[in-house]
């Protein structure tokens, strides 16, 4: 097996606030994300542009703890036919700045094998509108077979 360093595709996104929500009501909103076939390593870019879509939900279960879930399809960047997306995450408050997540999300695929995978990390609220975060991924099919480390950066225009 040829084992594949580099950095994966760039993705581009923007997150909605839908709807905030209250008592047993979830907060809604909706995720579009563009992944760029020219940014990142040859043998890890799509073919085309790759888009996926999204709507999110969470439940804040204490001021430190929240439970999210999410739906959606999300295009490969070679096939016209989208997998589809679920996802369930934990999601913990460390202080006022730092917060931790664990999520678990499939890619269900009608064409190809599907992917169950392991999500982990840390966020770093920087400012009031700009949040660093770091990531590791692990495939629960393939364990020590696929693992990706990621970050990115957030910024609220609003």
């Amino acid at each position: 097996m040829k084992r594949t360093f580099g950095i994966n595709p760039l993705y581009f996104g923007i997150k909605l606030k839908v709807y905030e929500g209250t008592g047993i009501l979830p907060s809604i909103g909706l995720l579009a994300e563009l992944k760029s076939p020219h940014v990142g390593l040859k043998e890890l870019l799509p073919a085309h542009l790759a888009p996926s879509m999204y709507v999110l939900f969470e439940h804040n279960i204490t001021n430190w703890f929240g439970i999210g879930y999410n739906i959606g399809e999300k295009w490969d960047g070679k096939s016209a036919t989208p997998a589809t997306f679920l996802a369930l995450s934990l999601n913990f408050s460390i202080n006022d700045k730092l917060g931790a997540f664990v999520e678990t999300y499939n890619n269900l695929h009608p064409e190809d094998e599907n992917e169950y995978m392991t999500e982990f990390g840390f966020t770093w609220l920087v400012s009031r509108r700009v949040q660093l975060d770091i990531e590791g991924d692990l495939d629960l099919k393939n364990i020590g077979k696929h693992y990706s480390l990621g970050c990115g950066i957030s910024w609220m225009i609003n």
